[in-house]
């Protein structure tokens, strides 16, 4: 699943407050982060360099704890 923001999204973001806002906000976090770790893995199996394999794998494994951190799992 690939997403982005979109200018609609951020005029509707621009709108919300309090936990809607929030709320808004983890999601596209969340979408955002979890769009990463995906990229990342696929490039840690993929990569022909042992090097961007490497770093690959670190981002990956920082996008997984990034997504754990966020609150409301």
């Amino acid at each position: 699943m690939v997403t982005e923001i979109t200018e609609s999204d951020l005029a509707r973001g621009r709108r919300l407050t309090g936990g809607a806002f929030d709320r808004f906000v983890l999601r596209e976090l969340r979408d955002h982060l979890g769009q990463s770790r995906r990229v990342s893995r696929s490039a840690a199996r993929s990569a022909g360099s042992s090097e961007v394999r490497r770093i690959a794998a670190r981002v990956a494994d920082t996008r997984a704890a990034q997504l754990k951190a966020l609150p409301g799992r």
